[in-house]
C-alpha cells in the first residue's frame, strides 16, 4: 500500500469538479431565493441568521477531503 503512488494516479481534475459540484449543490440548497426559505423555516431561523456565512471555508475543504476519499475508495475497488 504505497500511498504515494495511489494519490498520483489520481484524477485531481475529476476531484475538484466533485468539489465544485457538491458546494454548487449546497449553494442552490440554502440559498434564500432556492430552497433557503424552506430550509431557514424548517429550522426556524430568520433570513439574518441564515445568511451568516462562517464556515464557507470549512464546508468546502470538506468537500475536497470528501472528493479526495471518494476518488481513493473508487480507485481501489
Amino acid at each position: 500500500m504505497n500511498i504515494i503512488a495511489e494519490l498520483q494516479n489520481l484524477n485531481f481534475i475529476a476531484v475538484v469538479i466533485a468539489t465544485v459540484a457538491i458546494y454548487v449543490l449546497g449553494f442552490a440548497w440554502y440559498h434564500w431565493s432556492i430552497f433557503g426559505k424552506a430550509w431557514a423555516n424548517s429550522l426556524g431561523i430568520t433570513k439574518e441568521q441564515a445568511d451568516n456565512t462562517e464556515g464557507l471555508g470549512g464546508a468546502f475543504v470538506a468537500s475536497l477531503v470528501s472528493g479526495l476519499l471518494g476518488s481513493r475508495l473508487i480507485t481501489r475497488i
